[in-house]
């Protein structure tokens, strides 16, 4: 008799421990923030000539130093660039794509959750800043970083 009661319990205590876990799940769930993303959208008429198709836009991430996206412009030279990572730092590059080249970039971006949505973008090719100057001016200053990071540790060894 006292056999059958300990499995009772047993079984009893397994149901709940289930049940809790089950319950538990769903709340877990909810409390856990979906990734923020971002968009920039706007145009750019003033810097190419029909057929817009033949340009694009694409994003560079500073941060990873890596093209993230790729739109082409639509019938009115507008663009629109969702799902961008947040907090981000975005540069963007015209390009013609008949031609594979950089027409100009406008940027940098700055991609936070209080400014995540930025639109209007209007890409002027007035002030050319090549994508190459801030890749370097990325490398540079991760060098500096990892200089004065080493730097200190080797002279705190000491």
């Amino acid at each position: 008799m006292r056999t059958e009661s300990v499995r009772r319990l047993a079984t009893l205590a397994f149901a709940a421990a289930v049940a809790a876990g089950l319950a538990a799940a769903p709340i877990a769930a909810a409390q856990q923030a979906p990734a923020a993303t971002g968009v920039i959208s706007g145009d750019a008429h003033n810097e190419v000539k029909k057929p817009y198709e033949n340009y694009a836009v694409w994003v560079v991430d500073l941060d990873r130093s890596d093209v993230v996206s790729k739109v082409t412009l639509n019938n009115k030279a507008e663009f629109f660039l969702s799902a961008l990572a947040v907090p981000g730092n975005y540069l963007l590059q015209l390009v013609d794509t008949t031609k594979s080249e950089v027409v100009c970039t406008e940027g940098p971006f700055k991609l936070t959750p209080e400014t995540a949505d930025i639109r209007k973008t209007e890409i002027k090719c007035g002030h050319k800043v090549p994508v190459g100057f801030w890749l370097l001016t990325i490398a540079a200053a991760a060098g500096l970083a990892a200089a004065l990071v080493g730097g200190s540790a080797v002279s705190g060894a000491q």
